[in-house]
């Protein structure tokens, strides 16, 4: 499955977008491309998707003293609830993601404080407090 086939990334890129609509229904499909940094084609898309779900509407408005028509995306009140719904589940998942991410560094860090005593790490070719330089590597790391 390629990361645009990905459903974290579909629900990412509709909690994204009906997030900006939300806030600026008035944005052009090139200033949401923008603001997603994606292609217009693909907000076109992903625009298309959440108009054949109901979440979005078109609308027109006029904008000041230009009395030009310009379309506006409005949110539906499904649309709103989605947008809830899909903010739940992204601050879940940043959350979690936070969370290992926080365990990874606590684990590096005790690695670290493991090593030889003075925040260096210790190879297997080396005796314990001495720094080896095999294969010209500061470090100390050899390749195998």
């Amino acid at each position: 499955m390629s990361p645009t086939q990905r459903p974290d990334h579909h629900a990412t890129s509709h909690y994204r977008i009906l997030r900006l609509l939300e806030q600026r229904p008035d944005l052009t499909q090139r200033q949401l491309a923008a603001e997603l940094g994606v292609s217009v084609g693909h907000t076109n898309y992903l625009l298309k998707a959440l108009l054949a779900k109901g979440y979005v509407k078109l609308g027109n408005f006029q904008r000041g003293d230009q009395k030009l028509k310009k379309l506006a995306y409005l949110l539906t009140p499904e649309g709103l609830h989605q947008r809830l719904s899909l903010t739940r589940a992204y601050l879940e998942r940043k959350t979690r993601e936070y969370e290992a991410l926080h365990a990874e560094l606590a684990s590096l860090r005790a690695e670290l404080e493991a090593g030889d005593g003075r925040g260096q790490p210790t190879s297997p070719h080396t005796q314990p407090g001495t720094l080896s330089l095999e294969a010209g590597h500061p470090a100390g790391i050899s390749r195998p």
